[in-house]
């Protein structure tokens, strides 16, 4: 048995997949308990209001971060030294608008509480963007761990002790970012540049990054944001929890992207088609792990809200068909980006974005409460056929050349 444990944890330190994936589960494993502890203790009513401030939190900090990983990852040399100048000037504008979408129905202390957790998110993000670059895996993962464990401890305690306003939580989860800010001593310090001449050039140049990352970033919150448009607070916060059990499915894909990509930008073309070959040899597994997670998941579902949301078990049924096409995608958007197609997956989320509205519409008098998932599923399912046809005409047409 000690033999068995020795070989896992020489594997973890050689394997950066490994390295990411065990960080991020034992990450999730803390979120997962403070989602499920929130999602008991709180009245429908106050976690419909908490799923809001979480989502446009969760928006504002990863619209102005994944435009950042992109072009961080992709094109090091060229924006090493920009990274927080872009990642202030993203997370303020960013942070308004979380805060103008909600304006009229939180209160002062929430808009303060939504502007200053995303600046706070946004900085220990670009922090984990640096460590990600560097294939710092282990500190990239930990500082999660580290994170996620301070909110949950937090949370139990202030739950226990009556303090369960969602505004109260979302403070907590700011104070638990701090420590694990301090994890990033390893990164080093780049030279910073904080002139601005030039930064309209370097938004130009990378347009398409940035418009398709934004889309990417938006995409996955629309079920959230149509279902408070159009429906009551209880289906509001029964998709709040639905989108939080599918956030576990996430956690593999995510896993699977952070490594992915930086590898990516090192490997040459034969490398990675070697990588891709790889990939599908292990899918079987994968797809078995994944329905295996799906359904413990789904079956759990009613013991953790205690049965009081009723069609969040069907809801998160629908969300799970996308992380399971979000790496499909994946694969074939990083060759895309790194053969500088980046007009081509721009159209691609552009067109994924349309169908998710025109979907949504088309469906909203047939599909009831379950038009927003629909919707986002169709809109996944596009984006990624899109996305493959594009790669193998791309393809085709290097061949002929």
């Amino acid at each position: 048995m000690m033999a068995e444990v020795l070989i896992f944890f020489e594997k973890l330190k050689n394997n950066s997949f490994l390295k990411v994936a065990s960080g991020d589960l034992l990450s999730k494993v803390f979120m997962v308990a403070v989602q499920f502890f929130i999602i008991n203790k709180l009245s429908v009513a106050q976690y419909s209001n908490f799923s809001v401030i979480l989502a446009s939190i969760m928006l504002g900090y990863q619209v102005s971060c994944a435009p950042i990983e992109r072009i961080y990852i992709t094109q090091f040399s060229r924006y090493e030294n920009k990274i927080l100048l872009l990642g202030f000037l993203f997370s303020g504008v960013s942070a308004f608008f979380s805060v103008a979408w909600l304006w009229g129905s939180i209160t002062a202390n929430e808009c303060f509480v939504i502007f200053f957790a995303i600046c706070t998110l946004s900085y220990q993000q670009l922090l984990r963007i640096k460590a990600q670059q560097k294939m710092f895996f282990f500190l990239f993962s930990f500082s999660e761990v580290i994170k996620n464990c301070i909110w949950l401890a937090l949370v139990f305690l202030l739950v226990s002790f009556g303090f369960d306003e969602p505004v109260v939580l979302i403070a907590a989860l700011i104070v638990a970012t701090l420590p694990s800010i301090l994890c990033f001593k390893e990164v080093g310090e780049n030279k910073v540049v904080w002139n601005l001449s030039g930064v309209v050039d370097d938004f130009l140049n990378v347009k398409y990054i940035l418009l398709y990352s934004l889309i990417g970033s938006i995409i996955p919150y629309l079920p959230l944001i149509m279902s408070k448009s159009d429906y009551s607070s209880t289906v509001v916060a029964t998709y709040g929890v639905a989108m939080r059990y599918q956030a576990i499915l996430s956690m593999g894909a995510y896993a699977f992207n952070v490594v992915f990509v930086a590898k990516l930008a090192s490997m040459d073309l034969e490398q990675r088609k070697s990588a891709i070959k790889k990939i599908y040899a292990f899918s079987p597994l994968l797809l078995i792990a994944y329905f295996t997670i799906s359904s413990g998941v789904y079956l759990i579902s009613p013991v953790v809200d205690g049965a009081r949301y009723l069609y969040a078990q069907n809801v998160f049924l629908l969300l799970s068909v996308i992380p399971l096409v979000s790496v499909v995608g994946s694969v074939y958007i990083n060759f895309l980006l790194l053969a500088n197609l980046t007009r081509l997956v721009f159209y691609c989320f552009f067109v994924g974005f349309f169908v998710n509205f025109a979907s949504y519409f088309l469906i909203k008098n047939i599909g009831g409460l379950y038009s927003p998932a629909l919707a986002s599923v169709c809109a996944y399912s596009t984006i990624t056929l899109l996305i493959v046809i594009c790669y193998y005409f791309s393809n085709k047409t290097r061949r002929e050349n």
